[in-house]
């Protein structure tokens, strides 16, 4: 996510454990807070992922990391 929306929360879905708004690929992306949620509640990350939650700031929300490998 090299320039995250102001006005949106991004769901961001990544290789490692350690959220970074720099390293994550944009999956989802949307102004409504609860679409955000119930996407980001939707999804369950691999082996060495994770998945993030980000606010329009791109301040952390929440995070999921799947096993290690």
């Amino acid at each position: 996510m090299e320039h995250p929306p102001n006005d949106e929360y991004v769901v961001t879905c990544q290789l490692g454990h350690t959220p970074d708004p720099l390293l994550g690929t944009v999956v989802f992306a949307s102004p409504d807070v609860t679409m955000a949620w119930r996407y980001y509640n939707s999804l369950s990350p691999l082996a060495g992922t994770s998945i993030v939650l980000w606010d329009p700031e791109a301040g952390l929300m929440a995070t999921q990391i799947g096993e290690r490998n």
